[in-house]
């Protein structure tokens, strides 16, 4: 009996706690949307078309780091600033955002710029430095968050990863992709020593790349293989950084979504992976910064590769029985 009394008082604590947790949350709804209809500069679409033009504006590493996290915050929390971001050039003076949100329909122009070619040159732009390692990590951050809006239904928006366009504005010839470009940078940064902030960057492109993957039609022709590359990328990753990679704790939360695994899922395994990286990609934003586990999130990206090619062969091999 006195068990019983126990969890109905418990039960009535939860439900209390959950019901004020509620109201607060309708309470700063109500708040931010009176804020914004009453300083309309301040909206996130706001924010996104000011630091869109002082990213395009400004050469010093504090003022593109600021522009960048203006950036972030706004694509992370807006998908409709993303879908504004793909879909408007940046070349041409932006119309306003409330214009262009949930346009997407009308497609891309093949040589027009868009914000992912801006951040392309600016990472072709960076060292190894420190400062330049922080300004690659929140332009990535930024491409992460633009992936929401990638949409296989609209061309223009999955093929502009792929287009290869002239890094060098000084006459250079040399031309790559930004998947291209991602991969050769997860090359380079496979060398680095546990612990640097080259660990969190090659995590970080990891998930990109398995994100843009992931949204690749079948019949979409993606210009090399990069399965064999990612397989001996993976090998090498694992020799160098395990052991380090071993000693760091497991977050509690990640612990919990290990445990609720069925092992002999083996199916689903690419699932799983897919949710630890989104989860630990959450967890960096908090105040102690945990590191997404780059071994994982480079397993995940073979998952993902390996899952496209499986479905680019069926769908050859279902033309190919059609014409047949």
């Amino acid at each position: 009996m006195a068990a019983i009394v126990i969890q109905s008082a418990w039960r009535g604590h939860r439900v209390r706690c959950a019901n004020r947790s509620a109201a607060a949350f309708r309470q700063r709804l109500s708040e931010a949307t009176q804020e914004a209809r009453a300083r309309p500069h301040n909206t996130l679409g706001a924010r996104a078309r000011r630091a869109l033009a002082n990213l395009l504006r400004y050469t010093s590493v504090a003022s593109v780091l600021e522009a960048l996290g203006h950036l972030e915050t706004a694509t992370r929390f807006s998908r409709e600033v993303c879908l504004w971001l793909l879909t408007t050039p940046t070349s041409t003076t932006p119309p306003p955002v409330a214009s262009q949100c949930g346009d997407g329909r009308r497609g891309c122009e093949e040589n027009a710029e868009y914000l992912p070619h801006v951040l392309l040159r600016l990472l072709h732009l960076c060292n190894r430095s420190v400062p330049n390692e922080e300004v690659a990590l929140a332009a990535v951050a930024v491409m992460l968050n633009l992936t929401v809006a990638v949409n296989n239904a609209d061309a223009g928006t999955v093929a502009m990863w792929w287009q290869r366009r002239v890094l060098n504005e000084e006459g250079s010839s040399h031309s790559q992709s930004i998947v291209e470009f991602l991969f050769g940078s997860l090359h380079r940064l496979s060398r680095a020593k546990p612990g640097t902030s080259s660990i969190r960057l090659f995590a970080r492109i990891s998930a990109l790349l398995a994100t843009l993957y992931e949204t690749l039609p079948v019949d979409f022709a993606a210009p090399n293989d990069y399965v064999g590359e990612t397989e001996a990328l993976l090998s090498l990753v694992r020799r160098l950084w395990s052991t380090a990679l071993s000693r760091l704790p497991v977050r509690p939360e990640v612990r919990l979504l290990l445990r609720r695994h069925q092992p002999h899922e083996s199916r689903r395994r690419r699932g799983l992976l897919r949710r630890i990286v989104t989860l630990e990609l959450n967890l960096e934003r908090l105040p102690s910064k945990p590191q997404v586990n780059p071994i994982i999130a480079c397993e995940l990206l073979l998952s993902t590769l390996r899952e496209h090619q499986r479905r680019c062969e069926h769908h050859h091999q279902q033309i190919h029985n059609t014409q047949m």
